[in-house]
């Protein structure tokens, strides 16, 4: 299994795994979250190490990771961001094994506001759904909102946490669900969403679950415009 994904032509890197040096700010920095410090593995296992690896993801970690680097929110501590589904498949194009038995979240899927199934996450997807109401962006069939559109905030629901939505989402950027294929489709309520193994697109309502093979991956922002030019083509 390989580190990082480097464009051929060029040997830039664009994408890493995130490095287990950062866990004793990543804990310090949840700590500071009190209600929701246990969905964000303080005195837990959701997040460890492995072959100097951070180890472990979901939703709310990964938002916090990309935001340890507090010049520059919405970056990891390297300077790399969060990445985007497109940019995800393009990379396993180029390293499948970078991606081997490991999992990605990049985003959440919302299909409805109320969810019968996980009334443990309508906090959150009443939130979400009011906020893009808000930007005139609705529902429709479901909405893919990737992690770089979202922000973590402090909230009073099981959670202790709960996402709200950035500068950067928009109706161009929040697409449509039924733009996309999936393995195990989004249904109803809301959902996270994450790449596994390098091939498969999941949906699981399960928000704070975290295992093993979870990785947070960052890309880092000034190598697109190179691997732009040097192909293949990114596409958010």
């Amino acid at each position: 299994m390989s580190s990082g994904v480097v464009i051929p032509r060029t040997g830039e890197r664009i994408l890493e795994k995130q490095s287990a040096l950062v866990i004793p700010a990543y804990l310090d920095a949840a700590r500071q979250y009190r209600k929701g410090a246990l969905t964000l593995g303080v005195g837990d296992s959701k997040v460890g190490g492995c072959d100097g690896e951070f180890t472990g993801s979901n939703p709310f970690i990964a938002l916090l990771l990309a935001n340890l680097g507090k010049k520059n929110p919405g970056t990891f501590p390297s300077g790399h961001r969060l990445p985007y589904r497109r940019e995800l498949e393009e990379a396993a194009k180029i390293d499948p094994d970078f991606f081997k038995r490991i999992g990605v979240d990049y985003g959440l899927a919302i299909v409805s506001a109320f969810d019968e199934e996980a009334p443990y996450n309508n906090p959150l997807s009443e939130r979400l759904a009011r906020e893009l109401k808000e930007r005139n962006i609705y529902l429709g069939k479901g909405r893919l909102i990737q992690l770089p559109l979202l922000d973590l905030v402090r909230a009073d629901n099981p959670y202790g946490l709960a996402f709200t939505l950035n500068g950067k989402a928009t109706e161009e950027t929040v697409r449509s669900l039924e733009e996309f294929s999936w393995d195990s489709p989004p249904n109803s309520g809301l959902s996270r969403v994450f790449f596994y193994n390098g091939s498969e697109h999941l949906a699981d309502k399960c928000l704070s679950e975290s295992l093993t093979p979870g990785r947070v991956i960052g890309i880092k922002e000034e190598k697109i415009h190179t691997a732009l030019a040097a192909g293949p083509h990114f596409e958010r």
